[in-house]
């Protein structure tokens, strides 16, 4: 999931276009039974960016996709609430793990699609290892919205040695 797009014409692309659209199925069939059961109401999905702004060459709109196409076919919905306004090296690529009042200076939320979300939203990333994008952009989230319930789903867990 983690080939960059500058691959994208290579044949090796396409292992992460597989991998999106095993992480689509995955949400429908897993994920969404759960939330669904635990929330009985609809819910708004937020890719958490990745680390390219939308306007880099090299941005990965992966989850944007995943989040998009997961909710085609139910009444809950994605939305590209928040963007990030500054370029940053991967924290996968260079081992440093920016801290979240850091990383959460570098983010913005979409104010004007605040009324599109539903009472939960539901921030999802390829992979977790300490929480700290998902503890910036539920930080940022929570001091413009108080009463929103804000849930983390990722796709993969990562242990550090």
């Amino acid at each position: 999931m983690k080939k960059s797009v500058g691959k994208k014409d290579e044949p090796v692309y396409r292992h992460k276009i597989s991998a999106i659209s095993d992480a689509i199925m995955l949400m429908k069939r897993h994920t969404f039974p759960y939330l669904n059961y635990a929330h009985k109401s609809p819910f708004t999905i937020v890719p958490i960016p990745p680390s390219k702004t939308l306007h880099h060459p090299l941005h990965d709109d992966r989850m944007w996709q995943i989040a998009q196409n997961s909710v085609a076919g139910y009444e809950h919905n994605a939305v590209p609430l928040l963007t990030l306004t500054q370029d940053r090296s991967p924290s996968h690529e260079n081992g440093q793990r920016p801290k979240p009042k850091a990383l959460k200076q570098l983010l913005t939320l979409e104010t004007g699609l605040f009324p599109e979300l539903h009472p939960t939203l539901v921030l999802i990333d390829d992979a977790i290892t300490n929480g700290t994008h998902f503890v910036a952009c539920k930080d940022l989230i929570l001091e413009a919205l108080p009463e929103k319930t804000i849930i983390g789903v990722f796709l993969a867990r990562t242990f550090r040695d």
